[in-house]
């Protein structure tokens, strides 16, 4: 069962004086001011320096400081660098999508355009778009699109 604390880290004559979790398994947040910090800790947490403040939390009140830590703001922005490095960003997709939408467009009016026989056939432009739609089906095929 996991019981949760805050507490303060101190910094005395050098020394660091931190919550001890021995041999437990825990996990510690960073939240507001720096010296301020969560743990969430499985089993019981052996017993702390005297100068150490500590208190029990329910997990309501530790979600709600989780939730407001700078350590789930700074996991948010590595996820969005990590995402903008992959994929680039909303300004790259959009502009993706839109020549994308832009090629779907002319392919239809042209499909259209034929079906009702209201362009004269014209090679070039099939030749143009053949080995486009060719690629696009060879990726449905594959499931890569």
């Amino acid at each position: 069962m996991l019981k949760y604390y805050t507490y303060q880290r101190i910094v005395k004559d050098g020394e660091v004086i931190d919550f001890n979790s021995g041999d437990q398994e825990a996990e510690i947040f960073s939240f507001g001011a720096s010296d301020t910090f969560l743990v969430a800790i499985k089993g019981v947490p052996p017993k702390q320096n005297s100068e150490l403040f500590y208190e029990e939390l329910s997990f309501d009140q530790f979600s709600a400081q989780v939730n407001d830590s700078d350590q789930k703001k700074r996991n948010k922005d590595r996820a969005r660098q990590r995402i903008e490095k992959e994929i680039g960003d909303d300004k790259d997709l959009l502009a993706d999508i839109s020549k994308r939408l832009a090629l779907v467009e002319r392919l239809l009016m042209r499909l259209t355009g034929e079906l009702l026989q209201t362009l004269p056939e014209d090679s070039y432009v099939k030749s143009a778009y053949k080995p486009v739609v060719e690629q696009y089906l060879s990726g449905v095929d594959s499931g890569t699109v």
